[in-house]
């Protein structure tokens, strides 16, 4: 609950209690020169153009003045946030809608925000949705309006008000929420033996998992994990072996062979339903170590983390991902892979005679880097999938991609850094190397999507950017999409991502358009399209070649580039967003009164102004495969099913109608 506003600190009464608490910068320390406590940077600092920063004793690295000023404008914004919601009234017909969406099954969400809290109404500039939470009082529920969620919120508000659906809903017409939250500590306290595998399986196991999750999220040690997979087996075969029993570096082995067993059974198990159980076997005997190998601030800690993260995104009950990523995120900081010139203290590569400076072997850098950047994509794209902010921002992050290249079409390598940014030069390379590239190319991807958000999504009340920024964001992720060029024989896993990555960002950066066309055409009794709205005709394309590639990636045969593709819970809400963004498509289309313009990627400086024709073919061939894509969901996650009863007649009243309409409008 928030404090008496009288009570509650001012913005300026914020910022001046954090300078009186600055030290003196580096730059004015070293140069024996007067700091003053300016945000964001000093000014001796702002007039030689260099970065204002200072030594943090607890984490014992330099930090930007810029970050503080950061965290000081997120508070700022955050209570704005909290004021307009205080201040808002409740329109009837949206808590009506609301009143339908089920208490999700886990607080790990849970803000504390007012019980008066509502979604905000029609007048309100934010789409964000918090509701009351009916488990835990004075507790609230938040979803950012980057959200699909929230899209899914107003189209229903719209079928609702253009009578294409009843409110409330019935009973199993519940709308779904997948959350990548629980309590981990819950499955130590399963009964049970240690679970037995043959050794030939085991093996098996951990090259699968090195061949996809590794491929995306690169944290693990190649060479290390030959070795350690020899110990593991040895260990097993040890007498009356109880993993609880395991301490330092055995108890470290023990659970990462176990649990890349458990992500690779989780993995599998869309082809091999029962793989399940041996997934959650695995994760029951990894469990037993969870105290001993998250105990100490290091980088075997933050492996361990990051494994428990990745078994979240596959089965999000079995952990608190959100108290797993701030915990991974701090850890990050504290042993400096933000930042490039930092050196982990576990990673012996220089004897104590080395200089400071002495560069790390490649190999280890690069692992080093790959592991920040694989823990930067998860921590990222989860938050925003629920409108959240993030834990490292990128103005303390100095860390290069792990490949510093850039990649074009059929396997050519143009590396800048090897010719110092001049000539590129060209070599051939091979599946497993473009793959890992390729990761390096999403991570960027990653950084400009983050980038989108913190200016879009991130302010308490979002700015009016208008059509001429979307345009230049738009520019900017075309190009990115430009420098991949795949041709079939490449195609896998990293390539995979980077292509649903693509089609999600472009769907992500139009949402607030569709949004606002949405609740506009549900309000709106005008009939001038002159006094109306504009949306992109991108995301319509983008969400249908989305439901094409998860279609191709469901239909793929187990031991294909495809089958390996791990199917998250990351990949269920970008499955329910192209969904929920084509069903709004088909709600405004057959309203009539929103402009649809062309496609920005084909558009010249005379079509800016032009209306497109979106092809509702293309809607209706596709509808039939999101319901079968939403129903896969919904049997690895239950709560899918009541979205599923929803979609079903709402496409079935939408295509009905747009059939009508000769396919295009």
């Amino acid at each position: 609950m928030s404090l008496p506003a009288a009570s509650t600190p001012s913005a300026d009464d914020r910022r001046n209690a954090a300078r009186q608490m600055l030290p003196t910068c580096q730059r004015c320390r070293r140069l024996r020169r007067k700091c003053d406590t300016e945000l964001p940077s000093c000014r001796p600092c702002v007039k030689a153009g260099a970065e204002c920063t200072f030594h943090d004793h607890a984490l014992q690295h330099a930090l930007p003045r810029s970050y503080i000023d950061s965290l000081l404008k997120r508070v700022e914004d955050l209570q704005t946030a909290q004021q307009s919601y205080q201040q808002s009234p409740i329109t009837e017909s949206r808590s009506l809608v609301t009143q339908a969406v089920p208490e999700p099954e886990t607080n790990a969400l849970e803000e504390s925000l007012p019980p008066s809290s509502h979604p905000v109404p029609p007048s309100a500039p934010s789409f964000d949705v918090v509701i009351p939470s009916t488990s835990t009082s004075g507790k609230s529920r938040y979803w950012g309006s980057s959200s699909a969620f929230v899209l899914n919120i107003e189209l229903l508000q719209h079928a609702a008000i253009k009578g294409l659906v009843s409110i409330p809903c019935e009973e199993d017409d519940t709308l779904p929420m997948i959350e990548g939250q629980g309590d981990y500590q819950s499955t130590l306290s399963l009964a049970g033996a240690f679970y037995y595998t043959p050794d030939a399986t085991i093996t098996y196991l951990v090259q699968s998992y090195l061949k996809s999750i590794d491929t995306l999220y690169g944290f693990v040690d190649h060479d290390e994990t030959s070795a350690e997979l020899e110990a593991y087996l040895s260990l097993r075969r040890q007498p009356d072996f109880s993993p609880q029993l395991l301490r330092g570096d055995q108890a470290h082995c023990f659970f990462r062979i176990t649990m890349m067993c458990a992500i690779a059974c989780a993995c599998q198990a869309r082809y091999q339903p029962q793989q399940t159980a041996q997934c959650f076997a695995f994760y029951r005997d990894a469990s037993q170590c969870v105290e001993e190998v998250t105990s100490e601030a290091t980088s075997d800690t933050l492996r361990a983390l990051l494994h428990l993260i990745v078994f979240c995104l596959f089965q999000p009950r079995q952990g608190d991902i959100w108290k797993l990523l701030d915990y991974a995120c701090r850890l990050t900081i504290e042993l400096g892979y933000h930042t490039e010139t930092a050196q982990d203290p576990q990673m012996d590569w220089q004897s104590p005679a080395d200089t400071h400076n002495t560069p790390a072997p490649p190999t280890r850098a690069k692992l080093r880097r790959s592991t920040f950047w694989g823990l930067y994509a998860i921590e990222r794209i989860v938050g925003q999938l629920f409108g959240r902010a993030s834990d490292l921002p990128e103005s303390i992050i100095t860390t290069e991609y792990p490949y510093p290249v850039r990649v074009h079409a059929g396997g050519t390598l143009l590396d800048t850094a090897s010719n110092n940014g001049r000539c590129p030069s060209t070599t051939s390379i091979d599946q497993v190397t473009f793959q890992s590239m390729s990761i390096s190319h999403h991570y960027r991807l990653v950084y400009l999507r983050s980038e989108i958000f913190r200016e879009m999504y991130l302010p308490a009340k979002p700015p009016d950017l208008g059509l001429s920024w979307l345009r230049e964001k738009h520019a900017t992720l075309y190009a990115w999409r430009q420098e991949l060029a795949v041709s079939d024989d490449l195609e896998g896993v990293a390539t995979l991502t980077c292509d649903v990555g693509f089609d999600a960002t472009i769907c992500f950066l139009f949402q607030p358009l569709l949004l606002k066309a949405l609740r506009w055409t549900s309000e709106s009794e005008t009939s001038d399209s002159e006094d109306g709205i504009t949306v992109a005709s991108d995301p319509f394309l983008s969400a249908i070649n989305l439901i094409r590639i998860y279609d191709k990636i469901i239909r793929a045969p187990e031991h294909s580039s495809r089958g390996a593709y791990p199917m998250t819970f990351m990949s269920a809400h970008y499955i329910y967003l192209a969904t929920s963004t084509l069903l709004a498509y088909g709600l405004i289309g057959l309203d009539g009164r929103v402009r649809v313009l062309w496609p920005m990627s084909e558009m010249d400086a005379a079509q800016q102004d032009e209306t497109h024709n979106l092809d509702w073919n293309e809607f209706i061939d596709v509808a039939g495969t999101c319901l079968v894509l939403m129903a896969w969901c919904s049997e690895r996650w239950p709560g899918f099913g009541g979205t599923l009863h929803i979609y079903k007649r709402l496409f079935a009243r939408v295509t009905k109608e747009l059939i009508g309409t000769g396919g295009r409008g």
